[in-house]
């Protein structure tokens, strides 16, 4: 059985931000992106979580507006 994975990356700084999935984990991807952007010992900012969402193809606008009023400070969607 084959299963595709799809990379995306960002190097920002000293930072390199890798994340390797498939198209039936990009919810989880999601939550991981919003997860290191609330993490202050990580340099990715909410802009760069929205950016990388928007290139997986994850998250339109409308929807991305949502989350940031849905998510709890610790970045995660409550």
């Amino acid at each position: 059985m084959s299963r595709d994975l799809n990379i995306l990356a960002l190097a920002k700084g000293d930072h390199r931000y890798i994340f390797l999935y498939d198209d039936a984990s990009r919810p989880a991807l999601i939550r991981v992106l919003h997860k290191f952007a609330a993490d202050p010992r990580l340099n990715l900012s909410r802009a760069d979580a929205k950016m990388l969402s928007e290139r997986a193809g994850l998250l339109p606008q409308a929807l991305w507006e949502r989350l940031q009023l849905t998510c709890g400070p610790d970045g995660l969607l409550s």
